[in-house]
């Protein structure tokens, strides 16, 4: 069953607020890592080799921040399309339950698990 306008609304909400939340979280990440990179190290060596690590971590966390945004912006495009909400696989309805939790999912549930179970058969 197709969404209606309420819930489209909603989700377009959950969507703009997620994705305003996690532009913030970029604009930090982005500052934190140049300031670890850059910033003057006082004991040397050691000192210089634990601000790569922390910014190596950093930099994960920002490339997964960034992974997300581009699955909202997608998202985003796609909701006024008449085939939001619907499955790439199967053209099945997504629940609407399920698009409250996840509003950026391209899949429904037995289609995602599917194709988490192929992507782990590849081993990536």
């Amino acid at each position: 069953m197709p969404l209606d306008h309420q819930q489209l609304e909603e989700i377009r909400q959950i969507l703009d607020t997620r994705y305003t939340a996690l532009r913030s979280e970029v604009i930090d990440d982005e500052s934190k890592i140049r300031a670890q990179l850059t910033g003057d190290t006082v004991g040397g060596h050691d000192d210089r080799s634990a601000a790569i690590q922390v910014a190596d971590v950093e930099d994960a966390e920002l490339a997964r921040d960034l992974h997300e945004l581009e699955h909202i912006e997608n998202a985003r495009k796609r909701l006024d399309s008449p085939d939001f909400g619907s499955c790439i696989n199967c053209n099945q309805p997504i629940p609407y339950e399920r698009l409250r939790v996840l509003p950026a999912t391209i899949r429904c549930l037995s289609c995602q698990r599917q194709h988490e179970r192929v992507d782990v058969g590849r081993g990536s």
